[in-house]
């Protein structure tokens, strides 16, 4: 393979990213105004579930590293969990923001593809480092992706300020300034071996991702 392991990766996103704008269901129902503000909560709810167990998921990333002898890994999950640590705190001040009732904030709950992405995060991190990894260092890169535009959407047609949607453009700064460049730690860190797998672990946490958008799209509050 002449092009490296995460060019490989960014092409195949720059690919899904295209759909995901063009047929994605959050992005048509925002690009027409018909996101409801409990729909964004929901949105919301659901990246702060999955951001609280981000710090236990990379200290199991970091332990099973060691445990493989992937000396590298283990010390990157170390240096990093400072810097993933606390996120979920911009999704409360959005859910705060937007000033939801109690009825409201009660009504949302996981959606089932998110369910199924935290649960796969959760044995990729106790058991699979490398696609931990992989999909720890691609996440911030799908935020950055899609994150302006979502926001820039919602803005417009929605009648939701930028301010209330912080989390979206916290994940494209931080994407920006760490991410992007530490893409490139899939090329040194993961083994040759492991690569097939990381990829196709990358591609089904995108796959529930992207599912997970529709879900929202597709949710309904009285």
């Amino acid at each position: 393979m002449s092009e490296s392991f995460s060019q490989e990766i960014k092409q195949y996103f720059a690919k899904q990213f295209t759909a995901i704008k063009t047929d994605g269901r959050l992005f048509t129902k925002a690009s027409q105004g018909q996101l409801q503000k409990q729909q964004i909560g929901l949105y919301i709810y659901n990246l702060f579930t999955i951001l609280i167990k981000t710090a236990i998921n990379m200290k199991s990333a970091e332990h099973c590293s060691k445990e493989q002898g992937l000396t590298e890994l283990s010390n990157y999950y170390n240096q990093h969990l400072k810097l993933d640590s606390g996120n979920e705190q911009w999704a409360l001040s959005d859910l705060a923001s937007l000033e939801f009732s109690k009825k409201d904030f009660d009504s949302f709950y996981l959606t089932t593809s998110m369910s199924k992405l935290i649960a796969l995060l959760e044995q990729l991190a106790t058991n699979d480092p490398e696609s931990y990894l992989g999909h720890q260092v691609t996440s911030g890169y799908v935020a950055h992706a899609i994150g302006s535009e979502l926001i820039n959407l919602i803005q417009v047609n929605c009648g939701i300020s930028t301010a209330q949607v912080n989390i979206l453009e916290k994940y494209k700064v931080v994407d920006n300034e760490y991410n992007l460049s530490d893409l490139s730690i899939i090329d040194s860190v993961v083994r040759p071996t492991s690569k097939e797998r990381v990829f196709e672990n990358i591609k089904m946490a995108l796959s529930l991702f992207v599912e997970f958008q529709n879900e929202v799209a597709d949710s309904s509050f009285n």
